[in-house]
Formats: structure tokens, C-alpha cells, sequence
């Protein structure tokens, strides 16, 4: 009588640990990629409010200095008549105003509605810049000023300091 040789399946042992393992790895590699991902997310979500809060405390800064341009212009409104010469009113309220440094620049002086300009930062390469229209008082009750302008600009000059190679160029 022949002794059957006992046969072996065919999945051995070692080619499930391998495949356990190949898994594990997979699995670790995920893992590391949602990882990074997610700080990379974290990292631009706290720039992002960080910018944001920045900019609201610029925003707030400039509307208390609007406020401070605001009481200024009410209480020399109150001060002269409506009968007064626009003229002197305006020379008034620019001279308390440039005495109080709440403005950076001033422009269209000589017209009926100057425009002044301030700066408020909000961080170091960037800055919030406020226009203004002074009007002169009048009996129909109408604003002392308008606003014209009240964006964020760009504080510091751009310089091209780099330069891309190019084939054939020196």
C-alpha cells in the first residue's frame, strides 16, 4: 500500500501575515496624510482669523477716529451759524482737525468739499485707508461728510527681487 503524501493548501501562512502587514501599512500611510492634512488645514485656518481679527481692529480704530472727526465737525457746525461763510468753516474745521492729527493727507483744499485721507494699520504690510468729503453745514440738516473711500490697501511697496531663468536669456 502507497502512503498518500499529505498535500498543503494553497494560501500558506506567510501570505496572510504579508498581506496583514501590507494592510497595517496602508492603513499607517492614511493616517499620516489625514494627519498633515489637517494641520495644514489648522495652520491656514489660523492665519485666516488671524487676518480677520486684524482687520476688525483696524476697523474699529478707524471708526473711533471717525467718531473723534465727527464730534469735531458737529461741535464747529454748532459754533457758527448757518448764515457763516462756508469758507470759515472749512478753514476752522481743517485747523482743528490738522491740530488733532486726524488725518494723513488733504486734498481738492481750495473746493467747496475738501477730502481728507487717514491710514489705519492693520498689519505690517497692510493698512486701511479711509476718504472723507467734508461738506459744509447747511439748514436742509445734511451729512458733514461722506465717505469715500474705506478699503485696505497695501502698505509697503513691491519689489521684483527675483528673476526666472529663461532659455537663452543672460
Amino acid at each position: 500500500m502507497k502512503r498518500r503524501q499529505k498535500s498543503y493548501p494553497a494560501v500558506q501562512f506567510g501570505t496572510s501575515l504579508m498581506l496583514v502587514v501590507f494592510m497595517i501599512l496602508c492603513l499607517t500611510a492614511f493616517a499620516t496624510l489625514s494627519l498633515s492634512s489637517a494641520i495644514r488645514d489648522y495652520e491656514y485656518s489660523k492665519k485666516a482669523a488671524d487676518k480677520t481679527s486684524d482687520y476688525y481692529k483696524a476697523d474699529a480704530a478707524a471708526g473711533c477716529r471717525l467718531a473723534e472727526i465727527d464730534t469735531i465737525l458737529k461741535e464747529t457746525a454748532q459754533a457758527n451759524p448757518a448764515s457763516g461763510a462756508p469758507s470759515s468753516y472749512m478753514e476752522q474745521v481743517l485747523d482743528r482737525l490738522q491740530d488733532e492729527k486726524l488725518f494723513d493727507t488733504l486734498t481738492d483744499e481750495d473746493s467747496s468739499n475738501p477730502q481728507i485721507t487717514y491710514n489705519v494699520p492693520v498689519n505690517e504690510r497692510q493698512s486701511l485707508q479711509v476718504t472723507l468729503a467734508l461738506n459744509t453745514p447747511d439748514t436742509s440738516g445734511d451729512r458733514l461728510y461722506r465717505i469715500v473711500q474705506w478699503k485696505e490697501i497695501s502698505s509697503q511697496e513691491w519689489n521684483n527681487s527675483t528673476t526666472l531663468p529663461v532659455i537663452g536669456s543672460d
